[in-house]
């Protein structure tokens, strides 16, 4: 299969956007076209991405996957109630193309005190933090902060875009499943070949996802073609993709994007953060879009009339974390619904 690099590449000046000096429809057809951007210009108030937060978010990551495994496992996320922690490199999930694990992480999300036992089954509740570095959740709640701000801003572009209110995504977005991913993908020497899958092609679940990352290494299925494309990796810069959520509301008009991991020969830090509606919305096809149909769709892959945001998401961790199978297969975690077989929008 050949992989080359992207011949055009997206750039979004995030200041200009939000300034209105970039058009929510301009905004709205880089995504249809491509399924991702380059965000840039990111520095400014009350964002203030920049430098020195992704260089302490870096750190505080590196000094997290530093420590032994058996005091990142004190952190395990089978043992939280809701889904935040450290992931091992043990805890593999079932994507096809991903032949042998090479990646651990620690997830965190949006910080809901007070929760309970129903609560947590819905994703919500508090993180898991690490005692032994002293900056790491000082680091991360900023960071994270930081990406749900923008994430709500681009929810507005999105929604001027698609001819709603402003503030019409608002309402969804109070105690989200936003997730924070600290990923550490690991140098192993059975993984030596340019296209050996570090991370098996799948789509992001949530709305949109925007990832950091220290090196290259991720593709994309940008023509849903089977060919993936090499997407470079700029400084200060977040690569920008779309999510099956959007895919559905715009029935197909912005596409999930289908996308992997290759090896690159080296450790590698990767940080998405997946922003997303809160666990009970329910979302359906917009006006705007009921009439749409993308030249290449396929067709017998029905999509239903509505999806539970939290629903979609839990029915695709259950395929990726075996952990959480286990606890939901056996009852401990309930699912009021039935767990999907495959994700439809990785066939669309």
């Amino acid at each position: 299969m050949k992989n080359t690099l992207i011949k055009t590449i997206p750039y979004i000046d995030v200041k200009k956007l939000l300034a209105g000096e970039i058009s929510p429809a301009s905004f709205l057809n880089i995504f249809h076209k491509y399924g991702f951007a380059y965000l840039y210009n990111l520095d400014f108030d009350p964002l203030n991405i920049g430098t020195q937060q992704f260089k302490m978010l870096q750190s505080s990551a590196q000094s997290f996957f530093d420590l032994p495994l058996e005091k990142k496992m004190q952190y395990y996320i089978g043992a939280s109630p809701n889904h935040r922690g450290y992931v091992p490199v043990s805890e593999k999930g079932a994507y096809g193309d991903e032949k042998i694990r090479v990646y651990e992480a620690f997830d965190m999300s949006y910080s809901l005190p007070g929760t309970s036992k129903e609560d947590h089954q819905k994703l919500r509740g508090e993180n898991v933090w690490p005692q032994e570095i002293s900056d790491f959740r000082n680091t991360c709640e900023s960071y994270y902060n930081q990406m749900f701000l923008l994430g709500k801003s681009l929810l507005r572009i999105f929604a001027q875009a698609f001819d709603l209110p402003e503030n019409y995504f608002d309402a969804y977005t109070q105690h989200p499943p936003a997730q924070l991913r600290l990923l550490n993908y690991l140098s192993d020497p059975r993984l030596n070949g340019q296209e050996d899958v570090a991370m098996g092609a799948h789509t992001d679940y949530e709305c949109f996802t925007f990832l950091y990352q220290t090196s290259p290494g991720i593709q994309g299925d940008i023509h849903r073609d089977g060919e993936f494309i090499n997407l470079p990796v700029f400084k200060n810069t977040l690569l920008m993709i779309t999510g099956d959520m959007m895919h559905f509301m715009t029935n197909g008009y912005l596409r999930s994007l289908y996308h992997r991991v290759i090896n690159n020969g080296a450790q590698r830090l990767s940080f998405p953060f997946f922003m997303n509606f809160d666990f009970e919305t329910q979302v359906e096809v917009l006006p705007k879009f009921q009439d749409f149909q993308a030249k290449d769709y396929n067709v017998q892959q029905k999509l239903p009339e509505k999806i539970v945001v939290g629903q979609h998401l839990l029915g695709q961790l259950y395929r990726d974390f075996p952990y959480l199978k286990a606890k939901i297969d056996m009852g401990d975690w309930k699912v009021p619904f039935s767990i999907p077989k495959y994700n439809l929008f990785e066939r669309v």
